[in-house]
């Protein structure tokens, strides 16, 4: 099966997800992504893409469960310097700091941004890197395209929206680069980039560059640019969701080793969800740089995930 297939059934019908996986399965190297899967050199045929594409294949048609949930808690960093510039306390920042200083990895798959709020996929390996990149992304990277080049250094986590971890563990059963952890983020639906920003840009008549802070928050999307802060109705940037997202029904990331999210938690910390074995022994190797409470209730993730659901 070549990758003109796979452009035709998945890329040009509008259901790529741009995860990236192709890139990684590509044997010979010639699947680039930027805002979509494009071949840059002669295929070969081999089928990998397609077999790793989310868009048309089904894990549990592989006999890959989803995975319920164990435990439920609310956490937040210890260390000052992660909290002022990661999301939600920190949480995911905290745990990849505690992987690669214990050794449990060499690098982590990560999305990080350009000067103008662009996502970009990242190989860290130090934990300075990953809090270079911390903090919340609005739009899509496809991160899995740097699977290859984290897996030369060794063990490597993947972090991801839910899309992407369906994506990293189909490369997993496929025996493509040495996923150890995959850590899922909550996400209703994803933006695109330039529409988004477009917009922004032209309510606070700057440049994207000139923005100091985006987030989500009580339904508004609330900006800063210079001293200004502004809100936006979320009806206001509907437009900017990716086709694609609309589709989704997995608010949890239930493929993960572990969830985490902001919903759930008091402002400043965040709602991580152990999932799987391998998430207890992530988030065990996390504790002693983490402050950690039981999760009252799950109601408020059960919550979204039937609102994700029945948009659909």
């Amino acid at each position: 099966m070549s990758f003109s297939w796979l452009r035709k059934e998945v890329v040009e019908s509008g259901l790529c997800r741009i995860c990236g996986a192709c890139v990684a399965a590509c044997k010979p190297g010639v699947i680039e992504v930027e805002r979509g899967p494009e071949l840059v050199g002669e295929c070969i045929e081999c089928g990998l893409c397609s077999d790793v594409c989310p868009a048309i294949n089904n894990l549990k048609s592989l006999g890959v469960d989803e995975f319920d949930r164990k435990k439920g808690f609310v956490v937040r960093s210890q260390k000052m310097d992660v909290i002022e510039r990661s999301q939600d306390g920190g949480a995911v920042t905290s745990i990849l700091i505690s992987l690669l200083n214990s050794g449990l990895v060499d690098s982590a798959v990560v999305v990080g941004q350009t000067s103008d709020w662009k996502p970009i996929p990242l190989v860290v390996t130090e934990p300075g890197e990953v809090l270079d990149s911390a903090g919340t992304k609005f739009g899509s990277a496809p991160i899995l395209s740097k699977v290859s080049e984290a897996s030369e250094h060794g063990d490597v986590a993947v972090v991801g929206t839910p899309c992407q971890i369906e994506a990293a563990r189909l490369l997993d059963e496929r025996g493509i680069g040495n996923i150890k952890y995959f850590i899922g983020v909550f996400c209703m639906k994803n933006f695109q980039h330039e529409l988004l920003f477009d917009l922004i840009t032209d309510k606070a008549e700057c440049k994207a560059c000139d923005i100091k802070k985006i987030g989500i928050n009580k339904g508004k999307f609330n900006y800063k640019a210079g001293e200004q802060e502004s809100a936006l109705k979320l009806s206001e940037i509907d437009h900017c969701i990716r086709p694609v997202c609309r589709e989704c029904t997995d608010f949890e990331s239930r493929y993960a080793d572990i969830s985490v999210g902001s919903v759930g938690s008091p402002k400043g910390w965040s709602t991580v969800i152990i999932r799987s074995e391998k998430g207890e022994e992530l988030f065990k190797a996390s504790k002693k740089h983490l402050d950690i409470d039981e999760l009252g209730s799950q109601e408020p993730v059960d919550r979204l995930c039937r609102i994700k659901q029945k948009t659909v």
